[in-house]
């Protein structure tokens, strides 16, 4: 017997389309996938009406998905709690002109519904997964009878989400929001404008409710127990219900045959696995908003139509199953973009010979080295290798360089032009931060402003100009798209391949298809994740791809510092040049900053009433303001590293007060090493764990122990010197440790 919470009735009034005949209510009739029976579905079949609308076999769907308040899961949380937390499809709605069917999901099939909207008592075996038996007849039009066509708002996520949740394929699915009366203006444009665009061409514009309209397209919601008439599943009806609406009109203006039509049932179940768990990754790490959609959106095309993806062969070199197999033989690359002609590389100054081998490799014409990963810790000459790559290049081939994100970029930029090199633009938009950071880079800024149009990029490139750098994520962007025919994103250069994930690769891979025919990645395999991506899955965790060419002669970084990283985090595995001569006992050093009582003022009473003891206030910003006076009046190039944006924002007022650039003090996230000889770190809260992360697997060291020529860490209240004595123990430095006094008479 089936438990009376397992279905109810209800109405929803269609307030999209109000023109008479077309503004009455929806009957609706839910019910849990466990209890789904065929009479539900003869029930909702009986009542398409072929003399009303002309459509005897056809069924509007829409999906609905729920996922969990961003409050609630912190972006630092681990992979795993990702996992759990992510969107998921919660129902299907199936809809005709006058009922609709919605039909809860469980996704786990292990019949407990943890949502607590029905009780499954007495639902096992059979019993359990026939309902989604008839679910998947139902979306393959293998019913009786069956029903030939099924329409929807953007087919494509439906599709993508229904196999990525549920394992389900789906069969003769017509996308209607690709019906529009002008194709032309269409491209590019939103869901809700194309529906807006093609309802005010069939009907008056007093006809359409946009609000209703845009209401009805939103069927996501964070709250994670659903009533069954809960707002998203009415929204939800209203979207099935538009989407049979829409077919309707466009078979009546025999515009039905022009709508596009998706079937994923011919796809290899091994090739929609490996989409599906793409779908899955990008449901759960939060991407920013551009970028992330632009992915999601492929990823969704592709399990509709893998081959979107797979004829690409640098996408099946780097994610397909059969990659280890196939990469090595010659007929793998012959559908890739042509290789440009190798380029003669001979004495090339201020490299050593595993740099000058990267830079051959990376300019020859040899299928095998279209994929290169080079690995170096800091100061072990990343940089430099890029720029010999550059100037090799230049002659022959564009190179974009990319990075992880914008403040890498720039970062990335200043080393460049530190190394001599001058034949590049940094695309970036305006940053008053990251120009006081950098201000001999201002002649190469360049916005896609100043590149939108074919006259701005014949000036560029008769200046010379060859390299691009800039993030990832602005590769894609529609306005180079003259830049790009000038300079074509045939050769790409990625700097900081550590910190970028395999996924975020898909729309450049794709976007570029024509002309990306090698792609180098750099960066440091054993660094910490960034804490805005603590479980990247970078191009150095693929298995296939065995061989990395290292880096690993130390050219910058103090004797001290570096041979700390090498027995910590790269297994002594790091050697120095002879070049190399820097004292190490000028390295780093520790202060010990005391607390001190605070002011009459500043006590304050306990809820009893009584008179606290004053609080003690910390001395460390006192501390930073007198290390960066001291630097600034030797002329030193330095940065103040704070724990916290906070932090940085107390400090950068602290620092206008003294006469100083706020600009001094950045966050870790905003420093990347090489920007200044000397650093001036505020450790606070970490002071305890910055060492302890060092020994994990996969984390190295923090940036700013990497590449400076001088150190100076300050940490308030530490009284018993814990956290000090352990740094400097590691460093094996014996004069690690300085009073608060002592600094004002001499810092180092």
């Amino acid at each position: 017997m089936q438990s009376p919470a397992s279905e109810s009735s209800f109405s929803v009034p269609q307030n999209i389309i109000t023109r008479s005949g077309q503004g009455s209510d929806l009957l609706v009739r839910t019910v849990h996938e466990h209890f789904l029976t065929s009479g539900h579905i003869k029930d909702l079949v009986s009542t398409i009406s072929p003399t009303r609308d002309g459509l005897p076999d056809a069924l509007g769907v829409a999906p609905v998905f729920v996922h969990p308040p961003s409050q609630q899961l912190s972006k630092y949380a681990p992979r795993d709690l990702h996992r759990g937390a992510e969107r998921k499809l919660h129902a299907l709605v199936f809809a005709t002109s006058t009922t609709a069917l919605v039909i809860f999901l469980d996704p786990s099939l292990k019949g407990s519904d943890t949502t607590g909207r029905v009780n499954l008592k007495g639902k096992k075996g059979k019993d359990k997964t026939r309902g989604r038996v008839l679910l998947r007849n139902l979306l393959l039009s293998q019913d009786t009878p069956p029903i030939e066509r099924k329409f929807a708002i953007d087919a494509d996520a439906l599709t993508g989400s229904v196999y990525a949740n549920l394992g389900l394929r789906v069969a003769h699915l017509a996308d209607v929001s690709s019906v529009s009366a002008a194709p032309s203006q269409s491209h590019g444009r939103d869901i809700f404008s194309r529906v807006l665009a093609h309802l005010r061409a069939n009907m008056a514009n007093q006809d359409v409710d946009p609000k209703a309209l845009q209401s009805a397209l939103t069927n996501e919601t964070q709250v994670q127990q659903l009533t069954m008439d809960h707002p998203v599943i009415r929204r939800a009806v209203l979207q099935a219900w538009l989407a049979r609406a829409i077919a309707v009109r466009a078979g009546q203006t025999e515009a039905l045959g022009h709508v596009r039509v998706v079937d994923n049932t011919a796809t290899s179940e091994k090739e929609l696995d490996a989409l599906s768990r793409i779908f899955h990754e990008g449901q759960q790490d939060g991407s920013g908003a551009a970028a992330g959609s632009l992915r999601m959106k492929i990823i969704s095309n592709a399990l509709v139509d893998p081959s979107s993806l797979y004829s690409i062969v640098l996408f099946r070199a780097i994610f397909s199953p059969d990659a280890p197999v196939h990469i090595k033989t010659d007929d793998f690359w012959r559908a890739a973009p042509a290789l440009p002609p190798s380029a003669i590389v001979e004495n090339v100054s201020n490299v050593d010979d595993a740099q000058t081998n990267i830079v051959r490799r990376a300019l020859d014409e040899n299928d095998t080295n279209r994929i290169l990963l080079v690995h170096g810790s800091a100061g072990t000459g990343k940089t430099t290798t890029i720029a010999a790559l550059c100037a090799a290049a230049a002659a022959t081939r564009s190179i974009w360089v990319l990075t992880p994100s914008d403040v890498v970029a720039w970062a990335a930029a200043s080393r460049l032009l530190s190394s001599g090199f001058r034949g590049f633009r940094l695309l970036s938009g305006g940053n008053a931060r990251y120009e006081a950071l950098y201000p001999g880079l201002k002649p190469y800024r360049l916005t896609a402003d100043e590149c939108s149009t074919s006259s701005d990029v014949e000036l560029l490139t008769s200046d010379g100009v060859r390299v691009i750098i800039c993030a990832l994520a602005s590769v894609t962007d529609r306005q180079l798209r003259q830049l790009k025919k000038a300079l074509p994103v045939q050769t790409v250069v990625v700097d900081g391949a550590d910190q970028i994930d395999l996924n975020d690769y898909i729309p450049l891979i794709h976007g570029h298809s024509s002309t990306l025919a090698r792609l180098v990645f750099v960066g440091d395999m054993e660094q910490q994740p960034s804490r805005d991506a603590p479980s990247v899955r970078s191009i150095f965790d693929v298995a296939h791809f065995q061989e990395v060419l290292k880096l690993d002669v130390q050219y910058r970084m103090p004797h001290t510092i570096s041979d700390f990283l090498s027995r910590h985090g790269y297994n002594d595995s790091i050697v120095h040049s002879p070049h190399n001569t820097s004292e190490p006992w000028l390295v780093c050093r520790f202060v010990d900053v005391p607390p001190k009582a605070a002011t009459a003022n500043s006590k304050k009473k306990s809820r009893s009433g009584d008179t606290e003891a004053p609080r003690r206030l910390p001395h460390d910003e006192e501390a930073v303001i007198i290390a960066a006076e001291r630097y600034s009046r030797e002329g030193l190039n330095f940065r103040i590293v704070a724990d916290s944006e906070r932090t940085r924002d107390i400090l950068a007022e602290k620092l206008k007060e003294a006469g100083l650039s706020p600009f001094l003090c950045v966050t870790m996230q905003d420093l990347n090493g090489g920007e200044a000889d000397h650093i001036i770190v505020f450790l606070g809260s970490d002071a305890g764990t910055t060492i302890n992360s060092i020994s994990k697997p996969r984390r190295g060291p923090p940036r700013y122990l990497r590449d400076s020529q001088r150190i100076v860490g300050q940490k308030h209240g530490l009284r018993d010197r814990t956290s000090c004595s352990r740094h400097g123990r590691l460093c094996k430095s014996e004069q690690w440790h300085m009073h608060m006094a002592c600094l004002r008479r001499s810092l180092i």
